[in-house]
C-alpha cells in the first residue's frame, strides 16, 4: 500500500511519519489451522468441529488476514483488524503510544517455528 494513501486512510497528521507498515503473511493461516485443530482434537467435544474447520479457514480467515494491518509511526503503534463477514468479526483499532510502552515480549514456540511465524 502506498504511504500517502495509508496516511490518509489512518487520518495521520502531516508531521507524523510512518516508519514501517506490516501485514500478515499466508503462513499465519496454516498456524491458525494447526493450533485450532490441535485444541479441537484434545477436547473430545471439539472432534466433530474439525470437519467444519477447513470450511471456516478457507472462507473467513483469508479475508481476516487481509484486513489485519500494523503501522509503526514516530509516535504510536497502530493495529487495525476487521471487519469480516458482515461484522461477525468486528473492526478493532488500537493505538498504542510509544512513550507508554514499558515492556515488549516475543514468543516463538515449536508450532510458530514450523510455520515461520511469531507472536509479539
Amino acid at each position: 500500500m502506498d504511504i500517502e494513501q495509508l496516511k490518509k486512510e489512518l487520518n495521520l497528521r502531516d508531521d507524523e511519519e510512518i516508519i514501517e507498515a506490516a501485514e500478515l503473511t499466508e503462513s499465519v493461516i496454516y498456524y491458525w489451522f494447526w493450533a485450532s485443530a490441535l485444541v479441537l482434537l484434545i477436547t473430545i467435544i471439539g472432534i466433530p468441529f474439525i470437519l467444519i474447520l477447513p470450511f471456516f479457514l478457507c472462507t473467513v480467515l483469508p479475508t481476516y488476514r487481509k484486513t489485519y494491518l500494523v503501522v509503526l509511526t514516530d509516535s504510536a503503534l497502530m493495529i487495525r483488524k476487521g471487519p469480516v463477514c458482515s461484522n461477525c468479526v468486528p473492526r478493532v483499532e488500537k493505538n498504542i503510544f510509544l512513550d507508554r510502552i514499558q515492556d515488549l515480549t516475543l514468543v516463538q514456540n515449536c508450532l510458530h517455528n514450523t510455520q515461520l511465524t511469531h507472536r509479539l
